[in-house]
């Protein structure tokens, strides 16, 4: 079993997590593995996709911790653990991934970021592509924003990523983008990009639903739900 080599809080009720990269494990952005968490002599599995890229040493998660009250067992029992513990997991699954080189729009909200900042990544570090690879991120409240300096050095680093971070419920005092990420998508509009949507059910239905009305080919959206 991989042990954990990182852990953080990186909001209030958002975890990111690194475990050792298992020997000769093997996968594409995108992608997402299992985690076996005991819960009274048990084993419940819950799906986590990979914030990491295929060349990064260890694996990355970026994980949503909820409420006590909605008896989520991962979320109980993941912040118990330490730097050095063991956790087991599954086999790589999933095929929210990029095939060919083409220009991108990713859209996601909260935890929805994990599979997308490893697609981003991937496709501007270690693929080096020349297309365009735009990310646009949804959030709540200023509280809850996070790796906006990582998405700010890729922005100085490769002159063909460009994101669009934006609070759907901001304080008077936020200068930036205001509004829920379906009030930005008209300015995404890309007959020839493939599209990445992740989040949560409503936006992933309502994001798809306006590209659709846009004319936008549906083989070229592609989602997973949070």
């Amino acid at each position: 079993m991989p042990k954990i080599t990182q852990k953080k809080m990186l909001t209030q009720d958002m975890l990111e997590l690194h475990l050792e990269k298992p020997e000769g494990l093997d996968y594409q952005a995108g992608q997402f593995v299992q985690f076996e968490i005991p819960v009274e002599g048990q084993i419940v599995k819950r799906s986590y996709s990979l914030a990491s890229t295929p060349s990064d040493e260890d694996l990355s998660f970026c994980i949503k911790i909820l409420p006590q009250q909605l008896n989520g067992p991962a979320s109980a029992y993941l912040p118990t653990l330490s730097v050095g513990d063991e956790i087991a997991i599954g086999p790589v699954r999933g095929r929210f991934c990029v095939s060919e080189p083409s220009d991108l729009v990713l859209i996601a909200t909260g935890a929805g970021i994990a599979p997308i900042i490893g697609i981003v990544r991937d496709e501007l570090e270690n693929r080096g592509t020349p297309k365009n690879v735009y990310l646009l991120f949804g959030l709540r409240h200023e509280d809850d924003v996070f790796w906006k300096d990582v998405f700010d050095q890729l922005v100085e680093r490769y002159p063909n990523f460009h994101y669009t971070l934006t609070l759907s419920r901001p304080s008077d005092t936020w200068t930036g983008t205001r509004g829920r990420v379906t009030d930005h998508v008209q300015n995404h509009i890309d007959n020839d990009a493939k599209y990445f949507l992740c989040g949560s059910p409503n936006m992933v239905k309502d994001v798809r639903s306006f590209l659709v009305e846009q004319k936008v080919d549906p083989k070229k959206i592609h989602f997973e739900i949070f």
